[in-house]
């Protein structure tokens, strides 16, 4: 997969080229064409890439990680998408117990809420549920996307960012996303947002 920025095929290449492939002049960045989820995910699954692809647009940064050309994880920089938020978003877990482990996120001892399970707060079955509609959510953003910008990096299989894989079906979440972004109005045309 080209990397957007560069154009450069990050997927094949050493670490260290995809480094220098990815440093860009900002200005030409923002005057690229963005490539839409849809895409990056045919291509991915195409050419059964195993990596990290980071997703760009202003501020917000998502990661999908993917094993064997499908999506297995998905996070995202933005504080309502973090997991303890999300938690707490559907009364999963009340305030004190967000304001707790939420000390362990800034002190970098936060492990994707395998202390939330060893505390006995969620059972292991209520964590991976909660890991897959979160990571469903974060993917259904990012198909509205229109100035994306991308990086893919590949990783071995065996890569501790692959480990717990999650079954996120991107045809599923596709055909949910326009589902949402497409509805009839009074007139019964539809419309598209």
């Amino acid at each position: 997969m080209a990397d957007n920025e560069s154009g450069k095929n990050t997927s094949q290449t050493h670490p260290s080229e995809r480094r220098d492939a990815t440093a860009h002049d900002s200005n030409a960045a923002q005057r690229q064409r963005g490539t839409p989820l849809s895409e990056l995910l045919r291509r991915a699954m195409a050419e059964r890439l195993t990596g990290r692809l980071e997703l760009m647009e202003g501020r917000t940064r998502r990661r999908v990680l993917f094993a064997g050309g499908l999506p297995v994880r998905a996070t995202s920089n933005l504080v309502r998408e973090h997991l303890l938020r999300f938690l707490l978003r559907r009364q999963l877990i009340d305030q004190p117990t967000y304001a707790r482990f939420l000390n362990q996120v800034y002190e970098g001892s936060w492990s994707r809420g395998h202390a939330l399970v060893e505390e006995g707060v969620l059972s292991a079955e209520q964590l991976l549920s909660t890991e897959h509609h979160l990571a469903c959510e974060i993917l259904m953003a990012c198909f509205g996307w229109t100035r994306t910008r991308f990086r893919f990096h590949a990783l071995p299989e065996e890569h501790p960012e692959l480990g717990d894989p999650l079954m996120l079906d991107p045809f599923l979440l596709y055909t949910r996303w326009l589902d949402e972004e497409v509805y009839i109005d009074e007139r019964w045309e539809i419309v598209v947002i």
